[in-house]
């Protein structure tokens, strides 16, 4: 009974997530990353499935489940953990899962006039020389800026920015320009619309009791993806 109240109490009490996570474990759309920056102290755990079709390292033979955390450390600092796993690979052959380690600094806070701005750095084993294992480099900035709409679509939020080949890697997650926007109805429901240097892909995310968030995925108009994450704060 205690239990079942102090659940009640942490759903209800404690305040919104900040911010979604995308399918790429860090905070932004269906996959490419934000300038907004979570609460600190803020933590998000959470897991997504992949379609082979867009796992350029598995050469699209594999699809992946990957497991994540998320940790706001200071105003301005993000770190993030996945462990990827390509599922259905042949048991005899030498491989266990791949680790993949994310830094985001963000750099300027938005303004009634100017956007939010982060520099992000995924799976930065490449800046060790350990090219062959890195799987989803990014070294990207990215701007993003809220337009207050209505009561009833609370922000429409757009995101722009460009990732770098500075850092070689045997494969990148996003290379080029990427941009996209988001529509969130009622704090609940997001709708989003992105291009991710290849594609545009669509999404929806749906927040339950506060803290759960469910997120949905078309990716290229064609493959299912799709997580669940849970948010907190220390």
């Amino acid at each position: 009974m205690f239990r079942t109240f102090l659940l009640i109490v942490l759903f209800y009490v404690l305040p919104f997530a900040s911010y979604s996570q995308s399918l790429s474990g860090g905070t932004g759309l269906v996959t490419i990353p934000s300038a907004y920056c979570p609460a600190d102290g803020e933590i998000t755990v959470g897991s997504f499935y992949t379609d082979k079709k867009y796992i350029d390292y598995s050469g699209s033979q594999y699809n992946c489940l990957t497991a994540y955390v998320n940790f706001a450390f200071l105003p301005f600092l993000e770190v993030n953990l996945r462990v990827v796993r390509m599922l259905d690979y042949p048991p005899d052959e030498d491989y266990t899962v791949d680790r993949v380690p994310s830094l985001r600094l963000h750099l300027l806070k938005e303004t009634k006039f100017l956007p939010a701005v982060c520099f992000g750095l995924h799976d930065f084993a490449a800046a060790f020389g350990g090219t062959e294992a890195v799987r989803f480099n990014s070294t990207y900035l990215v701007a993003s800026k809220t337009l207050e709409i209505n009561k009833f679509v609370d922000k429409v939020d757009l995101h722009a920015g460009y990732s770098s080949d500075l850092l070689y890697a045997h494969n990148y997650q996003f290379l080029g320009f990427f941009a996209g926007s988001s529509c969130t109805i009622k704090k609940y429901l997001k709708l989003m619309v992105e291009f991710d240097s290849r594609r545009v892909n669509l999404g929806t995310q749906l927040t339950l009791f506060k803290h759960v968030c469910l997120t949905a995925g078309l990716l290229g108009f064609d493959s299912f993806s799709g997580g669940l994450s849970c948010t907190f704060t220390l």
